[in-house]
């Protein structure tokens, strides 16, 4: 039973452990908007365009010319 219990708790911490190691973004735009990405936004050199994955993990892009600043949060 007690290694049980350790298992269950170490299962948790790992858990939480890996749900925090994703680096958040924060995109401000020329407009004041803040969006929050996971991982690093890559600017798209063809599109013009900084692609990133928003917080539910979807594909989302923005133009480079509304991108104010990308900060690592």
């Amino acid at each position: 039973m007690r290694n049980l219990k350790f298992l269950t708790t170490l299962a948790a911490v790992m858990l939480v452990v890996a749900a925090c190691s994703t680096p958040r973004y924060i995109i401000s735009t020329n407009d004041g908007t803040l969006i929050q990405s996971k991982g690093e936004p890559r600017l798209n050199a063809k599109t013009g365009m900084y692609e990133y994955h928003d917080l539910d993990g979807r594909d989302a892009a923005i133009k480079q010319s509304e991108v104010k600043q990308v900060v690592r949060r």
